[in-house]
């Protein structure tokens, strides 16, 4: 199968020399210093943001370990399946869920505790592992760390706002990205759980 977006087939001789006519723009379009304004540069840059982050998802924070790492995990919450971003381990064996957000997004926040709450489902039963995961390692009974992703320059507003009523017992990070990620995953600044309820202590006093 080969095709962008909705416009998917099945790869045959008749249209052998449309696919390498694809496969030519997409390498003139799909590089950082691509043309902007092309179509096949913007579309699903999320898709290319996880493709960096999974690369080396220890640019998002140091703790967590490179050789483990899957994308676009389903995780079930009663009939719902929803699919993690990136899912990983702390070189101590402890899952971490990485959101990540090209663009602005007021979901970023609730959709990452959404994720976190069934990882943490499932993990609880024991079936990473037995799903495969994790070439069997030792997984910690630490509930799972959440990383939320997204670029400095284009995060809501509101983020800050419903991340200080997360609940104390998950431990979060938020993450801002330089603008520039498609060069290269570049942290810019990090808050944590512990920060964001010091920051709300002082605005309270």
């Amino acid at each position: 199968m080969f095709g962008v977006g909705a416009e998917e087939r099945v790869l045959d001789d008749r249209n052998w020399a449309f696919f390498l006519q694809l496969l030519t723009a997409l390498r003139e379009a799909r590089h950082p210093y691509g043309a902007r304004g092309s179509p096949l540069f913007r579309m699903h840059p999320e898709r290319w943001l996880e493709s960096l982050v999974r690369a080396d998802v220890s640019v998002i924070d140091e703790r967590l370990e490179a050789e483990s790492v899957y994308s676009q995990v389903p995780a079930f919450s009663a009939a719902d399946r929803a699919m993690i971003d990136v899912l990983t381990l702390t070189r101590e064996g402890r899952l971490a869920v990485v959101e990540l957000k090209a663009d602005e997004d007021i979901h970023l926040p609730l959709q990452g505790l959404d994720y976190w709450a069934r990882v943490q489902w499932h993990h609880g039963r024991g079936e990473f592992l037995r799903f495969g995961y994790f070439g069997g390692r030792e997984l910690s009974a630490e509930a799972p760390l959440l990383f939320l992703v997204a670029s400095a320059l284009r995060v809501h507003p509101a983020t800050d706002v419903i991340l200080r009523y997360v609940s104390p017992e998950i431990e979060w990070a938020f993450v801002g990205i330089d603008q520039r990620w498609r060069e290269g995953v570049r942290v810019v600044f990090r808050k944590r759980a512990r920060q964001g309820e010091a920051d709300a202590r002082r605005r309270s006093a």
